[in-house]
């Protein structure tokens, strides 16, 4: 599986499958992870991106 770190709200693509964590009340027990900020370099999504290439995620660029 590969994991697409996403701005919420942004516009999805093609075949993109589900959204963890973009859903106004995720089922009990579901990881909740998202951002507002525009652009990555300046938030916790690329401290978020490191942390999961770390554990060997697949994450698109």
């Amino acid at each position: 599986m590969v994991i697409r770190v996403v701005r919420l709200g942004s516009e999805r693509v093609a075949d993109e499958g589900t959204r963890i964590g973009t859903v106004r009340c995720p089922p009990r027990g579901v990881p909740r992870m998202g951002c507002y900020c525009e652009h990555e370099s300046h938030c916790h999504r690329s401290v978020l991106r490191e942390l999961l290439l770390e554990k060997g995620a697949k994450v698109e660029p």
